[in-house]
C-alpha cells in the first residue's frame, strides 16, 4: 500500500486536485506542503488533531511540513460566519497564542534542520504598506464581487467594519508563503473545499402569524442547519432579502416542536404561497454532514446537479435510517 492509498484508507483525504501529481510527489517524499492554523485561543483542539496526525505521516514519508500560523491575518480576523465583529485580540495576547500552538506541535512534527518549518504570516503582512498593498493587489479586487461573498453579506444588515473588510485581500497574500518556500501543496480542512457549495430545496408547508408572517417549512435549523442556533447563522437563500428589503417579510421556521427551530427572517418580492419551494444555499456541509433526526425529522434526499439543469436523485433516507439512529 503507497503513503496515498493509506492517507485515504483512514479517511484523511477528502478530495484533491490534480491527484496523480500530488500521488508522485508524497509518496516519494517530494513535497513541500502547508496546512494553517488560526491562533485565536491558547491552544489547539480536537479538529486540529487529525491535520497534525495527517503532518506527521506525510512527514515520516520524508515529506516536509510548513505549518503555517495566522499571526497577521488573527489582527483582523475571519469574518465568515459572524453575525458580529470578533472580539479584536492585542499583539501580545496573539503572540502568546502563537507561542502555546508551536509547543503542542513540536510534541507531533519534527521542526529540526530542513525537516519542517513553522511560519508566522505576522512576518510579512505587518510589514506591509498600505498603499503599496493597495496598488499591487487591491487593484485586482472587484468590491463588487467582495460584497457578493456570504460571508459579507450576511453582514451588511449589522454592519461590516473597513477592517474585515480588508481580510479578502490579506488572505491573497498566501502567494508570497509559496514562492518564498517553493510551496507545492496546499491542504485545507473539508469545509473549505465544501464552503458556499450546495443547496437546500425546501418546500412551503403551512402559513401563521405572530407578531408577523410566519413560514413553516419542511426543513429545521435545528436537524438540517444547527449552525443557524449554534453560532448564529443566516444561511443564503435564493432569491430573498432581509427582512424589510423587499415587499413581503416572513420569518422562516419549522414542524419541531422547539419553539427556537427558526432559521430567520427573509423578505420576497412576492408572497409565499403552501407548496412554493425555497432553495438555501451553502448546504453542504450542514444539511449532508451536520445533521439530525430530532423528532423524526427526516433527512433530505441527497441529489447531483448537472450543467444541463438536470438533477439526479443518488441517495433517499426512510425511517428506518431515523430508527437506526436509536438503536
Amino acid at each position: 500500500m503507497t503513503l496515498y492509498e493509506e492517507l485515504v484508507a483512514r479517511g484523511l483525504i477528502a478530495q484533491v486536485t490534480d491527484e496523480d501529481e500530488i500521488k508522485d510527489l508524497i509518496n516519494n517524499g517530494k513535497a513541500v506542503f502547508y496546512i494553517g492554523f488560526d491562533p485565536t485561543a491558547d491552544s489547539l483542539h480536537v479538529g486540529h488533531f487529525m491535520a497534525l496526525c495527517l503532518m506527521k505521516r506525510l512527514q515520516m514519508a520524508g515529506n516536509k511540513p510548513i505549518a503555517l500560523i495566522g499571526g497577521g491575518t488573527a489582527m483582523i480576523g475571519d469574518p465568515s460566519g459572524r453575525t458580529d465583529m470578533r472580539q479584536m485580540m492585542t499583539k501580545e495576547t496573539i503572540q502568546h497564542n502563537v507561542d502555546c500552538f508551536k509547543k503542542q506541535m513540536e510534541r507531533f512534527i519534527d521542526f529540526g534542520e530542513g525537516k519542517a518549518q513553522l511560519v508566522n504570516n505576522a512576518d510579512w503582512l505587518l510589514d506591509l504598506n498600505y498603499v503599496e498593498l493597495m496598488r499591487d493587489v487591491g487593484a485586482h479586487f472587484s468590491v463588487n464581487r467582495m460584497l457578493a461573498a456570504e460571508c459579507y453579506k450576511q453582514r451588511m444588515e449589522k454592519g461590516l467594519s473597513f477592517l474585515e473588510f480588508n481580510y479578502m485581500i490579506m488572505q491573497s497574500c498566501i502567494k508570497r508563503i509559496k514562492e518564498k518556500y517553493n510551496l507545492e501543496i496546499f491542504i485545507e480542512p473539508g469545509e473549505a473545499f465544501a464552503l458556499n457549495a450546495g443547496y437546500l430545496v425546501t418546500t412551503v408547508l403551512d402559513i401563521t402569524e405572530n407578531d408577523m408572517p410566519i413560514a413553516i417549512l419542511d426543513t429545521s435549523a435545528a436537524c438540517h442547519m444547527p449552525d443557524v442556533l449554534e453560532m448564529p447563522y443566516r444561511p443564503p437563500l435564493y432569491m430573498s432579502g432581509e427582512n424589510g428589503e423587499k415587499k413581503y417579510s416572513y420569518r422562516l421556521g419549522s414542524q419541531t416542536c422547539l419553539a427556537g427551530d427558526v432559521i430567520g427572517e427573509y423578505s420576497f418580492d412576492e408572497p409565499l404561497s403552501v407548496g412554493d419551494k425555497l432553495i438555501f444555499m451553502d448546504m453542504a456541509i450542514y444539511s449532508m454532514v451536520k445533521n439530525n433526526t430530532f423528532n423524526g425529522m427526516p433527512l433530505p434526499d441527497i441529489a447531483i446537479l448537472r450543467e444541463n439543469g438536470e438533477y439526479e436523485i443518488i441517495k433517499r433516507f426512510s425511517y428506518n435510517d431515523f430508527k437506526e439512529r436509536l438503536s
